[in-house]
């Protein structure tokens, strides 16, 4: 970079099945990837709503499993999971990150859907049952 630009502070990645390839990192190319993300100082934002569709007697680790200094904000949802109109989704990450992405979130979101709300809040309840 030339001397004085601006560097990014955030990478953003889909690390599971990206569209349009449905290619997906190993376990090897995410500890690279985080290895960028400490020695440049970003914050990793980890999109994975495909995670859980993965197949084989291992799912890869995730970057946020391997964050050891709080610098991995992982995104997670049901529509890609449950159904594509089950629109809820949640946040995993260090909680000053989830601090501030909550106080976003107050301010711009007017009222997510309740009944896919209750019902995944009631699936969850009983897959921690079991």
């Amino acid at each position: 970079a030339s001397e004085g630009a601006r560097r990014p502070r955030v990478l953003y990645t889909i690390p599971t099945g990206s569209n349009p390839t449905g290619a997906s990192l190993d376990a090897e190319r995410k500890r690279d990837l985080y290895a960028v993300a400490r020695r440049y100082g970003l914050i990793i934002l980890e999109d994975d709503p495909y995670y859980w569709l993965q197949f084989g007697a291992a799912r890869t680790p995730s970057l946020l499993s391997m964050d050891v200094d709080g610098r991995v904000l992982r995104f997670d949802s049901t529509s890609k999971l449950l159904a594509s109109g089950a629109r809820v989704g949640w946040a995993t990450g260090p909680a000053a990150l989830i601090e501030r992405l909550e106080l976003h979130t107050q301010a711009s979101n007017l009222h997510t859907c309740g009944v896919a709300q209750a019902l995944v809040a009631a699936l969850f309840d009983v897959w921690a049952e079991r």
